[in-house]
């Protein structure tokens, strides 16, 4: 199994753990500390997967073009391997998740004084919107995004052409 289909699968269980720890042990707020935290750890799993890639498997050289797509197919694993484990934390895990995401939302908007017609309406999209497969899709689709995004910075960074023949310098 190469370097890149091995990272994505690690950060993708990584990820899963971390849900774990945050939303069933720690209680902690998803749009928070947690979330940043999230993307701290896909942004080292893409840029030490690219570099293991590139070191271990292209003699310590990779194009701009080829780290981004290292990126993206590390992403796309562990998105995959989150949005199957998202599908078993809201179906088996956690049943009560999506009621707790309902609830933070209509709160939330509560709060912003928005008009009840206006909440009952978002609330009616809200729901069409949050159910596990859904979750499911948002989780692969998202993390491939945000894979995509830091892939583009992770490339620029790790680059690294080889010298042409005949050019020593």
């Amino acid at each position: 199994m190469n370097n890149k289909i091995k990272f994505g699968l690690f950060l993708g269980l990584a990820s899963a753990a971390l849900t774990l720890i945050f939303q069933d042990i720690l209680h902690v707020d998803p749009n928070g500390f947690s979330k940043y935290t999230a993307w701290i750890i896909l942004f080292a799993g893409i840029f030490l997967g690219t570099k293991a890639w590139r070191d271990n498997e292209k003699e310590g050289f990779i194009t701009y073009g080829n780290a981004l797509g290292a990126g993206v197919l590390i992403a796309l694993v562990s998105g995959v391997v989150i949005g199957i484990f998202m599908m078993v934390y809201v179906t088996v895990i956690n049943t009560g998740f999506i009621d707790q995401i309902l609830e933070a939302s209509e709160k939330s908007m509560r709060e912003n004084n928005q008009p009840d017609d206006q909440i009952e309406m978002a609330m009616e999209w809200t729901r069409k919107f949050t159910t596990p497969i859904w979750i499911t899709l948002f989780s692969v689709i998202g993390n491939v995004f945000l894979g995509f995004l830091i892939s583009l910075i992770t490339a620029a960074i790790l680059q690294k052409k080889k010298p042409e023949e005949g050019n020593l310098i």
